[in-house]
């Protein structure tokens, strides 16, 4: 059998344009961003996740990074590879997701001592990383943390304090 140039140039054409492909569901479907691989849009509908109860939830075995909705506790949960963790504020139903305050300093040599964005209620609430590296630290205050003993601050290090509201 002999295959004929038009035939190659068919398959070409139609072959490479699934490995590029992008999906967008909703209005507007001309305009997708290019980064996207899937986008929905809509002024007038949502999307739904799956919706289980906890007995449901714990029979799955998803991807890192599933979402589902839980009938139970009325609340939206992330599988981060080994548990499903939930997205409320303690388990409680909330109006938002997850909400938090977050504040940047670039330290002097020597500092151990930051202001956090918010009161400190609850200081398992809150991470520092200095330099992108979580380090441990101490509430002194209703505003103040300071790092552990052992962490030294050296002129433009930066802190970052992550503080869950």
């Amino acid at each position: 059998m002999k295959i004929r140039p038009v035939g190659i140039v068919w398959l070409l054409l139609f072959g490479t344009s699934f490995l590029f492909s992008q999906v967008k569901i909703g209005e507007n479907l001309q305009a997708i961003d290019p980064s996207s691989l899937l986008e929905l849009e809509s002024t007038q509908r949502a999307l739904v996740l799956t919706r289980v109860s906890t007995a449901q939830m714990n029979t799955i075995t998803p991807l890192h990074g599933a979402l589902v909705y839980n009938t139970d506790s009325n609340c939206i949960y992330v599988f981060n590879g080994q548990d499903w963790k939930s997205l409320c504020d303690n388990g409680r139903q909330t109006n938002t997701l997850v909400q938090r305050a977050e504040s940047i300093v670039i330290a002097s040599n020597g500092q151990n001592q930051f202001t956090t964005p918010q009161t400190i209620t609850d200081i398992h609430k809150i991470d520092v990383y200095r330099n992108g590296i979580k380090i441990n630290f101490t509430a002194i205050g209703t505003n103040i943390i300071q790092l552990e003993p052992n962490v030294v601050c050296f002129d433009n290090d930066e802190i970052k304090i992550v503080q869950l509201l």
